[in-house]
Protein backbone atom coordinates (compact mmCIF):
# COMPACT_ATOMS: atom_id res chain seq x y z
CA UNK A 1 0.00 0.00 0.00
CA UNK A 2 1.16 3.89 -0.55
CA UNK A 3 2.45 4.87 2.58
CA UNK A 4 2.55 8.98 3.34
CA UNK A 5 6.31 9.62 5.01
CA UNK A 6 4.53 12.54 6.70
CA UNK A 7 2.40 10.12 8.68
CA UNK A 8 5.06 8.19 10.07
CA UNK A 9 7.36 8.71 12.90
CA UNK A 10 11.40 9.17 12.59
CA UNK A 11 11.87 6.05 13.62
CA UNK A 12 9.17 4.25 11.22
CA UNK A 13 10.88 6.47 8.06
CA UNK A 14 14.29 5.63 9.16
CA UNK A 15 13.20 2.04 9.40
CA UNK A 16 11.58 1.44 6.28
CA UNK A 17 14.25 3.78 4.17
CA UNK A 18 16.82 1.30 5.40
CA UNK A 19 15.06 -1.61 4.67
CA UNK A 20 13.79 -0.51 1.24
CA UNK A 21 17.40 0.67 0.63
CA UNK A 22 19.23 -2.51 1.47
CA UNK A 23 16.42 -4.70 0.32
CA UNK A 24 14.69 -3.21 -2.34
CA UNK A 25 11.13 -1.51 -1.76
CA UNK A 26 9.11 -3.73 -3.78
CA UNK A 27 10.88 -6.82 -1.35
CA UNK A 28 9.35 -5.53 1.93
CA UNK A 29 7.11 -8.26 2.87
CA UNK A 30 3.39 -7.41 3.93
CA UNK A 31 3.63 -8.45 7.20
CA UNK A 32 6.78 -6.48 8.31
CA UNK A 33 5.60 -3.48 6.87
CA UNK A 34 2.18 -3.67 8.79
CA UNK A 35 4.42 -4.22 12.16
CA UNK A 36 6.29 -1.06 10.81
CA UNK A 37 3.09 1.03 9.84
CA UNK A 38 1.36 -0.19 13.44
CA UNK A 39 4.98 0.69 15.54
CA UNK A 40 5.41 -2.84 16.67
CA UNK A 41 8.80 -3.35 17.28
CA UNK A 42 9.16 -6.09 18.94
CA UNK A 43 7.04 -8.30 16.54
CA UNK A 44 9.42 -6.32 14.03
CA UNK A 45 12.52 -8.09 15.80
CA UNK A 46 10.46 -11.15 17.00
CA UNK A 47 9.02 -12.59 13.75
CA UNK A 48 10.80 -10.58 11.33
CA UNK A 49 14.46 -10.06 12.64
CA UNK A 50 14.69 -6.89 12.35
CA UNK A 51 17.43 -4.89 14.48
CA UNK A 52 18.69 -1.23 13.73
CA UNK A 53 22.44 -1.15 15.09
CA UNK A 54 22.11 2.04 17.21
CA UNK A 55 25.76 2.96 17.96
CA UNK A 56 29.13 3.83 15.37
CA UNK A 57 28.73 2.63 12.01
CA UNK A 58 31.90 0.39 10.92
CA UNK A 59 33.81 2.32 8.85
CA UNK A 60 32.67 0.89 4.91
CA UNK A 61 32.55 2.88 1.68
CA UNK A 62 28.31 2.14 2.24
CA UNK A 63 27.78 3.34 5.56
CA UNK A 64 30.33 6.33 5.30
CA UNK A 65 28.00 7.30 2.00
CA UNK A 66 24.91 6.97 3.74
CA UNK A 67 25.78 9.08 6.80
CA UNK A 68 27.52 11.77 4.29
CA UNK A 69 23.90 11.59 2.45
CA UNK A 70 21.83 11.94 5.72
CA UNK A 71 24.26 14.58 7.18
CA UNK A 72 25.34 12.23 10.24
CA UNK A 73 28.36 12.51 11.69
Amino acid sequence: PAVEAARLNQRQRETLLDFALSEGAANIPPALLAALLAGDWPRLAHDHLYIRYNGPAPDHARNKAFAARWNID
